[in-house]
């Protein structure tokens, strides 16, 4: 159990996070198997979203620093986010219910999907082993409740397998409003305007 909290100490230190995020990720698997005891295709499914990376080996501008660039979220941030992230696509694929995400991960999400070769062909295609479509809301009242139960079944499903979700990421679906979720860039209003 030591090993487990000078894990997460030296991630929330900053410190070799590349060496200790796969360490981590060995004994979040460890944890959730004997939490709620895993089948071995969760199990499977879980490692290997886990170690799938969205930054590509060799490219000078990663998926993460331009997932930090363009909401001005620090590195600590965004790199949990895109751990959370990996964590409801797991439960995407195993819920038996329609998932939604929180805002930050939404936004992950969305720039995942730009990368189209990573994400159809490497993570959908490899990882998932099927298509997993993004489907917004259409809008309107109705829809916002739908939505927000999708939400509450998200949140259920994540404090099944994984325990409390992150204030910070996840938030209760009453404080969720567009571009309130999550730290996102303040010139962006002002870039846009400009632009009309």
């Amino acid at each position: 159990m030591s090993d487990i909290y000078s894990v997460n100490r030296a991630i929330t230190n900053q410190q070799g996070f590349e060496y200790l995020s796969q360490k981590r990720t060995y004994y979040l698997l460890l944890i959730t198997y004997y939490l709620i005891k895993m089948n071995s295709a969760e199990i499977d499914l879980y490692r290997r979203i886990c170690e799938f990376a969205l930054d590509e080996p060799g490219a000078s501008f990663q998926f993460s620093h331009k997932l930090a660039r363009e909401y001005q979220w620090t590195r600590l941030y965004t790199l949990k986010t895109i751990q959370e992230y990996k964590k409801f696509m797991f439960l995407g694929m195993i819920a038996d219910h329609i998932v939604s995400p929180s805002v930050p991960i939404d936004l992950v999400w969305h720039l995942h999907l730009i990368y189209t070769h990573s994400y159809w062909n490497k993570f959908c295609g490899e990882i998932l082993g099927k298509s997993f479509h993004h489907s917004p809301s259409l809008g309107g009242k109705e829809e916002k409740l739908k939505y927000d139960r999708f939400y509450q079944q998200t949140l259920v499903a994540y404090q099944l397998y994984f325990g409390t979700p992150p204030s910070d990421i996840w938030l209760d679906s009453s404080a969720q409003k567009p571009r309130q979720r999550c730290q996102t860039n303040p010139n962006m209003i002002y870039y846009w305007l400009g632009e009309i």
